[in-house]
């Protein structure tokens, strides 16, 4: 009876050590969970700001004064509308977000597609910003003339020859 008894107390204390390591490793897979939970979290708001700045992109393109000044224009703004339209259903599911700003139903904002008016807040943004560059480029170029006031200008650097001229590969010996 004795040695059954020594039996039961060892395999208790058996037991009782598989339990605090299944306890442990509970606790190091819940730590790990929470650093993954944190990664998708951190991809999610990456995702966001890409499709956010794929968006002012192909709105910034579609503008007929930009699609004039730059020839590629529209093939880009079709290239990156199509680009944040592809990645929509994707971003939908992974942040509310986006699904708040796509509206009730899910569609893009009021007004369509981004270029068709759907992304008019974006365009204002963009053209503020872009307004508020060509400001502080005037101010700059001007603080740069008083600067330079009675400095001649220096001439430009020359380009390097490539090779030697006495053969093929360029060796020097």
């Amino acid at each position: 009876m004795a040695a059954t008894l020594q039996r039961q107390e060892a395999e208790v204390g058996d037991l009782k050590a598989e339990v605090a390591d299944l306890k442990a490793s509970s606790r190091r897979q819940e730590v790990e969970l929470a650093d993954v939970k944190a990664e998708v979290a951190d991809v999610k708001a990456e995702v966001a700001d890409v499709k956010s700045l794929l968006q002012q992109v192909a709105t910034w393109l579609m503008n007929p004064a930009n699609s004039a000044t730059f020839p590629f224009a529209a093939m880009a703004a079709a290239n990156a509308n199509a680009a944040a339209h592809t990645q929509a259903p994707l971003l939908a599911g992974t942040s509310d977000a986006t699904a708040a700003a796509a509206g009730p139903s899910g569609a893009p904002p009021a007004g369509g597609a981004v270029g068709q008016g759907g992304s008019r807040h974006a365009a204002k943004e963009l053209g503020a910003a872009e307004e508020r560059e060509e400001g502080d480029a005037g101010e700059e170029g001007h603080m740069q003339e008083e600067g330079d006031a009675g400095k001649e200008e220096a001439p430009p650097a020359k380009k390097p020859k490539l090779g030697d001229g006495k053969g093929e590969g360029g060796a020097q010996g």
